[in-house]
């Protein structure tokens, strides 16, 4: 015995692809906001531009995969795995091109996205 009716499953699969469909029109938005806090942090060269970049790839790595965009997510995580270790070195030790390149990769996603 199921607990919903095929009406009710119906539904629920309908909002629930509602709600991917809306997280998937704002990723490109997401991106774009994470190549300019790159932008940012690279002219400012500051912990808070850092801070808030940091922040920004974390939140998209964790969400979506929640909605289910496994690439963006593996993206966005690589790109903090890269972040933290250049956010732990000492300012006068820090060279870009790790984050970077991972930073380019995730952006460049955009690119190829076609939801």
């Amino acid at each position: 015995m199921s607990l919903l009716s095929n009406d009710q499953k119906a539904d629920l699969q309908s909002k629930l692809q509602k709600l991917r469909d809306d997280y998937g029109n704002t990723i490109p938005k997401r991106l774009a906001e994470i190549s300019d806090s790159w932008a940012t942090h690279l002219n400012q060269q500051d912990e808070a531009s850092l801070d808030q970049l940091l922040n920004s790839v974390h939140k998209l790595a964790g969400t979506a995969k929640t909605y289910g965009f496994p690439e963006v997510s593996i993206l966005a995580g690589n790109a903090e795995d890269e972040l933290i270790t250049f956010q732990e070195q000492s300012p006068s030790e820090r060279q870009t091109p790790a984050p970077a390149q991972a930073i380019e990769k995730l952006v460049s996603y955009q690119a190829t996205w076609s939801y």
